[in-house]
This record gives structure tokens, sequence and C-alpha cells, in this order.
């Protein structure tokens, strides 16, 4: 019988090729994510694309920048997929956009969990979403596509976030909290058990949310108050 490092011919056998993958945006977000990806050690990175063009052949991290988003069509035939690394300050906006323009151009999403986070095997896990250093995603918690629960941040038990939400870093969804589509969740903020926050709404870092957010509303503040509407939601 063969070793393990061996091929059934007595040779070394080859190593599994890594999907390759290019990083969606070129921001420090970017190179958190790319730091995960060398740790995980799981897809082979050719390149980020930026949104804007005056970037292209820039280094970052000693990855290049290859192009703009307009590549995405010319690249579907030369790589695996993609990894959306765009983070946002109190918006998913363009991270939802360029996440939908890479799947429409025929590209497959792929998800980073870093090796240090903890993810229940009970978890539901979607496509494309980001789960930083230090994070936890306890049993039963739903993550939609293209999530980011961001550097240790918490998902508790039963708790659901929707698609293109961003649990910042530091950030704390309790049991069964319910984070709607492309809301934001600000460093360090705290959803309380069975607290829905609706669609697109912000919630201000730090902020304690003991009640119900509606959908494009932003809170801040301990206990959480209504500070304003969120306007222009993708």
């Amino acid at each position: 019988m063969s070793s393990p490092a061996e091929s059934t011919t007595g040779g070394p056998s080859e190593p599994t090729p890594r999907p390759r993958v290019v990083l969606l945006g070129a921001g420090g977000h970017a190179r958190v994510v790319l730091a995960s990806i060398r740790r995980e050690n799981r897809l082979a990175v050719i390149g980020f694309l930026d949104a804007d063009p005056s970037r292209s052949g820039e280094h970052l991290d000693d990855t290049t920048i290859i192009g703009s988003d307009e590549r995405l069509a010319d690249l579907s035939s030369r790589v695996d997929g993609f990894v959306c690394a765009i983070g946002g300050a109190n918006s998913n906006a363009a991270r939802r956009s360029a996440f939908e323009r890479a799947t429409s151009a025929g590209l497959t999403a792929y998800a980073v969990i870093d090796p240090t986070a903890v993810v229940a095997d009970k978890a539901e896990l979607e496509t494309g979403l980001y789960i930083a250093a230090g994070a936890v995603v306890q049993p039963g918690a739903t993550l939609g596509e293209n999530v980011i629960v961001n550097t240790r941040g918490i998902v508790e038990h039963d708790a659901r976030v929707a698609a293109h939400a961003h649990v910042c870093p530091g950030a704390i969804v309790l049991g069964a909290a319910s984070i709607g589509e492309g809301a934001f969740i600000g460093a360090g903020a705290v959803v309380l058990p069975a607290v829905r926050i609706g669609a697109g709404a912000v919630v201000g870092a730090g902020a304690v949310v003991t009640r119900d957010v509606p959908d494009d509303i932003t809170v801040a503040g301990v206990p959480a108050q209504v500070i304003g509407k969120v306007l222009g939601r993708a």
C-alpha cells in the first residue's frame, strides 16, 4: 500500500491545486481578508480588482491590483471564482453591488473563514461570506451570502444574519436576534436576544439595541435610539 505522500505508481503524489480567485476591493478590509486567506491556505489569489482604474499595477501586501471591476467578464474564464473583500463604513451598498456584478459575470463566490475563528458545525453558512480572526458563530446561527462577521464579532445561537449584512469588529448579536439584509452593526455594538434589526438599518458603534429597529433606520447610543434614516440604499 502506498503512503499518503505517494501515488500508486510509487512517486510523490501531485498536490491538489488550490482554486484561483480574484479579490474584489483593494482597501484596508481587503488586506484583512488576504491575511485570512494566507492563514487558511486554501485559495490562490491572483490579484485584486479595484473600482478605481488608476490603481491598476499597484501592489498591496505583495499582491498586484490587476485592474478595475470592468475586468470581471474577461476573468471569468481564467479564474475559479472571487472573494468579496470590500468592507465599508456604515454602508454595505458597494460590497453588495460588487458581489452581484461578479456573480452576474459567471464567477463563483468563495467563502473565507479565518482558522482562528470558532464556527459551530450546526451553524448554517451561505456562499461568499467572510468570518474574520477570532470571530465566533454558535450552533443554530444562520449567515447569508456575502455576510461579514468581522474581527472578534460574535453571532450567538439561533441568530440570523441576512445576506450582505456586516457585523463589525467586536459586535455581538445575541441569541435568536435577526439582522436584516444589508444591515450594518457597528463596532462593539450589542443586539439583545430576539431583537430584529431591519434591512439596510445601521447600528452605531457601541450601541446597545434593546428593541426592534425598522428597515433603513439608523440608531445609536445606550440604549439605542433612532437618530436618522438611511438614504439611497441599493
